[in-house]
């Protein structure tokens, strides 16, 4: 569509100007000597229009694509690509992020908004900053504008291959824009810290970066959130977090967010962490793109990449660009940033800052560690590429995060025990240290209560849980009475008690639902019964929905005992199986108590079978008897028929142990006949019963192997219960409330400070006419 185009392109035509009239009001300025704009007079108005142009137009350009996603104009590739006649909807509105262009967009916007915020607020900075920000956007939006979603490349079509049904949920429509309004936020920072490096200025651009950085960290933690409970909900392999690339490669944006929000706060009242600062307020937006990167490359598989596409290696070259120059720009002007320009950093080992510093320290080599590990598969990559056949797959698992994260929490939660003392506890404040040694005994008294109810209570005897379960306790109880004690004096100074409450909170719920195992897997043939934790299951048949999807029922009945069962099952938990374009989809039942959950994963589902008869998906293999049959792949072969190969079947593998043989009955749909294979020296005969390819499955008649007497057809499931899972999303919580909280306070001082420089300058104007 070529109005699409246009708006698109427009929009990084006026990104452009924009970037070059601030530019120009920001050469003005360095030549003047002057670092704060007086009035109009140096083209800060055309500038503005620029940006409110660039704003406009881009705005005007999401109203477009949304249009013709509702509208279902389905010659239109993104809305083809993303979009069906079924499609809800909430869904519908969603899809606009549903594909990469969407999401640059909507990337470009929120930066926009960030802009406007610069513009109001942020005066003294506006034009260096602006400038960096607007040729931001401009790169923002070129990947969109290249992949092009307005481009006609279906004129014909009624119908869309719509949205993978994994996102068809409550969450996904809301978890995309979180990320990106996290992402775009960590670009205020970056913007901010190279303006500061342009105009060496070490120090005055962290006063509007702090409240940027805890929006972000509150916003893309929010995102990541979101994007956890999907995965526990829906995507239904019993968990919120696997440690997926994908999830590291968000995941070490937000450390990097918060370890800078921390360090600010350093800079803003020590005024001897430039460096530091200004370093990760540049990394700490690159590691974005690099999550983007990630993401879209199609290198590293996971369930959230995009696939490689033609912008691929355009993210990369924006990528290593931007790195290039804004580090480039550090190291040049490195030598002349003060080092210690007021109290040094660690002054004491109860000082504020000196918690701040070793927390900031901490999140970023944790970061450092997830990336490293993250990384590892580019070195497969890198020797495929340079044809070293003999370098195998490198690359960790699950467990190496599990091991690597535990010293991190257990470190991070006894710094944050510690850090109420730096706060509350100062030198000259002799009553506030009296109050904390009378409230010692009683704190104390605490730690131990919580740890051993909690130990008690998730049923934990491993010593080093027990010592992780006591330094999260800890951490609680000190936390929460110096919430208490600084509540009193100001209660908007709050937020980062709640948030180091919410992390320890966090820990004790990944304890309890994640550490320990308690997955039993249930084989319960229709009709039949199995028992898992304190549940008799009864799998009473399926059944299918108004909408195509096919439901399991189970219902659960608690045991009284060893032999009682309650008459009433306590609940019935109906699992989903649907077969879509994009694969099957198995949708979990999670029936929800106060102090756990009760997590039913759907595995498999099989029909009755009559006897002779066995049904296997691609790549399964099944035990029978003395014989292992595994189903390797589809056999097509022949002429073409419209578009399809004459022959179709399926190439099996027979193994009794001693030798492996191969069999591919098939159907020749020319002829109309069908073809048995057979395996003459064992006396097997297989025939091809059925066959579908959107299970990607096949049905076989087997005559000569014993075993194969059918079935009623039964469901295979995973029940897992999960204590404390409830702390996990409490403790996210409190943490994204917290940050939240940090942010307002510091943007509420940014406003404040504004307002006053405004008053300032007002006055000074006064004086000068009065002078005249």
């Amino acid at each position: 569509m070529w109005l699409g185009k246009i708006l698109l392109w427009a929009s990084m035509a006026a990104a452009l100007a924009a970037a070059f009239a601030y530019w120009q009001v920001e050469r003005k300025l360095s030549r003047s000597g002057k670092v704060e704009i007086e009035g109009d007079n140096l083209g800060l108005k055309k500038a503005r229009l620029w940006f409110a142009l660039t704003g406009g137009l881009i705005l005007a350009t999401m109203v477009y694509l949304w249009w013709l996603i509702m509208t279902q104009r389905y010659e239109v590739a993104y809305v083809h690509d993303y979009t069906n006649r079924e499609l809800p909807t909430l869904y519908r509105f969603a899809a606009f992020w549903g594909g990469q262009a969407g999401t640059w967009i909507l990337w470009a916007f929120f930066t926009i908004l960030w802009g406007l915020l610069v513009w109001k607020f942020a005066r003294p900075y506006e034009p260096a900053t602006l400038a960096i920000l607007s040729g931001m956007i401009f790169l923002l939006l070129l990947p969109a504008a290249i992949e092009d979603p307005f481009r006609i490349s279906h004129p014909d079509a009624t119908d869309g291959r719509g949205l993978n049904p994994l996102l068809h949920n409550f969450w996904m429509a809301i978890h995309p824009p979180s990320m990106f309004v996290g992402y775009a936020s960590m670009g205020l920072p970056f913007a901010l810290a190279l303006a500061g490096l342009w105009r060496k200025d070490w120090h005055g651009w962290t006063r509007y970066a702090l409240p940027a950085a805890g929006f972000a960290t509150a916003a893309l933690g929010l995102g990541i959130t979101l994007g956890g409970v999907w995965s526990y909900e829906v995507l239904g392999w019993g968990g919120y977090w696997a440690w997926d690339p994908v999830e590291n490669a968000s995941f070490i944006p937000w450390l990097a967010c918060a370890g800078l929000m921390h360090l600010l706060v350093v800079q803003r009242t020590a005024k001897s962490a430039a460096r530091a600062v200004t370093f990760l307020a540049l990394l700490t937006f690159l590691t974005t793109y690099y999550a983007t990167f990630v993401t879209r490359s199609g290198f590293i598989q996971s369930v959230h990449s995009f696939g490689t596409s033609s912008i691929t290696w355009w993210i990369l070259g924006i990528m290593l660009g931007l790195t290039i120059l804004s580090f480039g720009l550090f190291f040049l002007r490195m030598r002349q940033v003060i080092s210690v320009e007021g109290k040094p950093i660690l002054s004491g080992m109860t000082s504020l800052n000196t918690f701040l510093y070793f927390g900031s320290a901490l999140l970023f080599l944790l970061g450092v560690v997830i990336f490293a590990g993250l990384s590892l598969p580019w070195l497969t990559i890198l020797a495929k590429a340079l044809g070293l056949t003999q370098f195998g797959e490198v690359g960790v698992d699950r467990n190496f995060y599990d091991r690597a994260s535990f010293p991190f929490a257990l470190v991070m939660c006894l710094l944050l025990s510690l850090f109420p003392l730096s706060v509350l506890v100062r030198p000259k404040d002799e009553d506030g240290a009296k109050e904390w040694v009378k409230a010692v005994p009683w704190l104390v008294i605490n730690v131990v209560l919580l740890t051993a109810l909690l130990a008690f209570l998730f049923g934990v005897r491993q010593p080093v849980s027990l010592i992780l379960i006591g330094v999260a306790s800890t951490c609680i109880i000190a936390n929460l009475y110096a919430l208490y004690l600084r509540a009193k004096q100001s209660p908007l100074t709050v937020g980062a008690y709640l948030a180091h409450i919410g992390l320890a909170i966090f820990i004790l719920g990944v304890v309890g639902s994640e550490l320990h195992d308690s997955a039993r897997q249930l084989v319960i043939p229709t009709g039949g019964h199995r028992v898992a934790h304190g549940f008799l299951f009864t799998f009473s048949g399926t059944g299918e929905r108004p909408d195509g999807k096919v439901e399991a029922k189970l219902e659960a009945y608690r045991m009284e005992g060893h032999e009682n069962v309650s008459e009433k099952p306590e609940f019935v938990a109906t699992t989903i199986f649907w077969d879509t374009n994009f694969g099957l989809v198995r949708t979990p039942f999670i029936k929800r108590y106060l102090t756990h959950d009760i997590y039913v994963e759907p595995i498999e589902l099989q029909d009755a079978q009559a006897p002779g008869t066995l049904t296997l998906m691609r790549g399964e293999e099944r035990q029978v008897g003395n014989w292992k049959i595994k189903f390797v792949r589809f056999h097509l072969a022949g002429k073409a028929i419209m578009g399809m190969p004459s022959q179709v079947g399926a190439v099996l593998e027979f193994d009794d142990g001693k030798k492996t043989y191969t069999a591919t009955p098939y159907w020749d749909l020319d002829k109309g006949t069908k073809h048995e294979a057979k395996i003459s020296e064992k006396g097997i005969t297989v025939a091809l019963e059925s066959m579908n390819a959107e299970s990607r499955s096949v049905t076989l008649r087997i005559k000569g192997i014993e075993g194969l007497h059918g079935h009623g057809g039964f469901i295979v499931i995973n029940v897992q219960k999960k204590p404390a899972v409830n702390l996990v999303w409490i403790g996210t919580a409190l943490i994204l409330l917290g940050s939240l909280l940090s942010g307002l306070r510091r943007m509420r001082e940014a406003i404040k400070a504004q307002i006053e420089s405004v008053r300032t300058e007002r006055k000074e104007r006064k004086v000068k006419k009065v002078a005249a």
